[in-house]
C-alpha cells in the first residue's frame, strides 16, 4: 500500500465527479475497505477547504490514487537562515 493511517497525501487521480479532488492534500484515516478490482480504499479528510463534492460527508479514496507527502508535519514551524558570503 502507498499510505498508512495518519499520513498526509496528495490525490493524484480521481474519477467522475471527483475531478476537483486532484492535487488536494488529505489526511489518511482508517481503512474503509478493499475492492476486488481496485484494491484498498481509505477514509480521508481534506486539509483546508473541502471540495463541494465532499462537504458534510465521509469521503473515501483508493490507496492507488494517493501519494504520501513526506517532510515536516504541517503544524511545525520551520526556520531558515541565510548565510552571508565570506
Amino acid at each position: 500500500m502507498n499510505c498508512k493511517p495518519g499520513d498526509l497525501a496528495i490525490i493524484a487521480y480521481a474519477a467522475g465527479r471527483s475531478f476537483d479532488w486532484i492535487g488536494r492534500i488529505v489526511e489518511v484515516g482508517t481503512l474503509a475497505g478493499n475492492d476486488e478490482k481496485w484494491g484498498a480504499f481509505w477514509n480521508i479528510s481534506f486539509v483546508g477547504e473541502e471540495p463541494d463534492s465532499c462537504r458534510g460527508r465521509i469521503c473515501e479514496c483508493y490507496d492507488s490514487d494517493l501519494y504520501p507527502v513526506s517532510g515536516l508535519p504541517m503544524e511545525e514551524e520551520t526556520q531558515e537562515t541565510i548565510k552571508e558570503k565570506a
